[in-house]
């Protein structure tokens, strides 16, 4: 699992040392009484170090207010860098941090730099993984400006996932 991809909480585990991945995702909003929004963030992560990952997510899209005009643009790139600090033990999960840091690049960017630290543990019984995240931003607000994928103030989520047919079929479920 990872930020967002299938569900917002993430795994405890980085990218393999000297792996390279690219992520293409795309979102669309549409709430009651707010704007309409496409989202891609292209994700390029990177395995530089053992249990260690660094990338680069490149938030664009449209907001659509609903009056006939859209704005395009992008959102301000976050560089990002995860740590695992174990794999599981029998009496210890994976732990792992990961930091986010939001610049203020962009048509559709906050006001100000923002980062995020988040907490990141996965426990493993067999096919069935359990993963508890805990992210809190540091900065300014995340509404003051921001329209595309900001950091929130906080933010916790449980997630439980169970893989089916040779681990070709992922079902999972998330509280956050």
């Amino acid at each position: 699992l990872e930020e967002g991809r299938p569900i917002p909480a993430e795994d405890a585990y980085p990218v393999e040392g000297h792996a390279f991945e690219l992520v293409l995702p795309y979102t669309y909003e549409n709430e009651r009484g707010a704007d309409r929004v496409h989202l891609t963030a292209p994700e390029l992560a990177w395995g530089a170090l053992p249990n260690t990952m660094v990338g680069v997510k490149l938030p664009f899209g449209p907001v659509d207010p609903g009056f006939g005009t859209t704005d395009w643009g992008f959102a301000g790139p976050q560089l990002f860098g995860f740590y695992n600090f174990n794999t599981e033990a029998p009496w210890l999960p994976a732990l792992a941090l990961r930091t986010d840091v939001s610049l203020p690049l962009g048509d559709l960017a906050g006001d100000d730099v923002r980062a995020g630290l988040t907490g990141v543990a996965t426990r493993s019984w067999g096919r069935a993984r359990a993963h508890v995240n805990v992210t809190a931003g540091i900065g300014p607000d995340p509404d003051a400006g921001a329209t595309l994928h900001p950091i929130p103030d906080w933010s916790g989520s449980i997630a439980l996932d169970r893989s089916f047919l040779r681990r070709g079929v992922l079902v999972a479920a998330e509280l956050a």
